[in-house]
């Protein structure tokens, strides 16, 4: 990558633990809350959750704990459900009530985004074609007669004619095009003085100083501040680590849905969108977490980073351990109280209770070696 490769911090990791990332947070009105009673699934057994609408709330616990049941298995099908049809599985959870007022829910998860190698970011976001027209409406283009169709990789009468758009053969880059993609004449067409393909491959960063058009530079801004300005509009959609393709599901629903999300009363569900950001990266997502926020939506957060965690509206615990040892509400609250909270494993992570966090081994055994005694005892 070409905004890789920089020593961003150099020093001791105490001193990198403690950069300090801080986000303003939303008053919490428990009034305006979904109210879960009853749930059941996996090792998550008749227990009751509070989750506040409005605000930023992570769904915290050890790996296992039971938070993908919880929002993925219960929470999200439920609501699904009843903006459908007004009814719930009751099989799930006795009880639901708050979600009246819900329009939508928008569910991301770190599934990958498509299979195959012509896929790639601009496709994804729908704005390949926006950047073909842009190429078409070219007086050369139009002496030349070509039509959009020729600035499209996937179609035969613009892709190069050993790889077939592909930009390889059996694995090694194509003779033909180097790895291009198109045919020459193609890739004689300058916009900018840029070709289709280095038009795919310039990082986001800098394609606003190419493309004077709304639509495209709104994209733009949106992946820049999703973190996600070091990929180009060329990737493959395959090689996007989880995080990222998270990310840019996120930016497709905003760009697609901006106008209904300013609207208000959607509620997102997101699984941990953080992963492979930076500390400054993360404080640019909490600009578009704060703007969706701002339009009178929710957003739900399984996460493990403890810094979206600290800086969450309300926070939701789940635990002790894994498995058996799981599927209780261990804390629901406030960062600052759940600081004061001597059972759950986050809060110890938090208190730096743990020699070495990575040698945590979520099992009963283990875990009561490390509880106090009178916890111990609860347990």
């Amino acid at each position: 990558d070409l905004n890789g490769g920089n020593i961003i911090f150099h020093g001791k990791k105490k001193e990198f633990d403690d950069i300090d990332i801080k986000r303003k947070k939303l008053k919490i009105d428990l009034k305006n809350s979904i109210k879960l009673n009853g749930v059941c699934s996996n090792n998550i057994q008749n227990e009751d959750f509070i989750i506040p609408l409005n605000c930023l709330v992570s769904i915290s616990g050890v790996s296992g704990s039971g938070k993908s049941s919880l929002i993925h298995k219960v929470l999200v099908p439920t609501i699904k459900q009843y903006i459908a049809d007004k009814s719930y599985n009751k099989t799930l959870i006795k009880n639901i009530n708050g979600i009246d007022n819900i329009k939508s829910i928008v569910e991301l998860t770190q599934s990958q985004i498509g299979i195959n190698s012509r896929s790639i970011v601009a496709t994804y976001l729908n704005v390949f074609d926006r950047i073909r027209d842009i190429y078409a409406s070219l007086d050369i283009v139009k002496e030349f007669k070509f039509n959009k169709s020729y600035f499209s990789f996937n179609s035969s009468i613009g892709a190069c004619e050993t790889c077939k758009g592909l930009g390889e053969v059996e694995n090694s880059i194509c003779p033909n095009c180097l790895g291009q993609r198109y045919k020459p004449e193609v890739l004689d067409v300058k916009y900018n003085n840029l070709s289709i393909f280095e038009v795919l491959n310039t990082p986001i960063t800098q394609l606003f100083k190419i493309f004077n058009d709304k639509k495209l530079n709104f994209a733009f801004e949106i992946l820049q501040k999703l973190g996600l300005s070091h990929i180009t509009l060329g990737r493959t959609t395959p090689t996007l680590s989880g995080g990222e393709a998270q990310r840019l599901k996120l930016a497709k629903t905003l760009i697609e849905s901006f106008s209904k999300i300013k609207q208000g009363n959607f509620l997102f569900v997101l699984d941990e969108p953080t992963t492979g950001l930076n500390q400054k990266d993360i404080i640019k997502i909490y600009s578009i977490f704060n703007e969706i926020l701002s339009f009178g939506n929710s957003i739900i957060i399984i996460e493990h980073n403890l810094d979206i965690i600290r800086n969450s509206d309300f926070i939701i615990d789940i635990g002790i351990g894994s498995g058996k040892d799981g599927g209780q509400n261990i804390f629901s609250g406030s960062f600052e109280n759940l600081l004061k909270n001597n059972i759950s494993l986050t809060a110890k992570a938090f208190r730096r209770e743990f020699d070495k966090i990575e040698n945590i081994k979520i099992n009963k055994l283990i875990l009561k070696a490390k509880m106090p005694k009178d916890v111990q005892k609860k347990c």
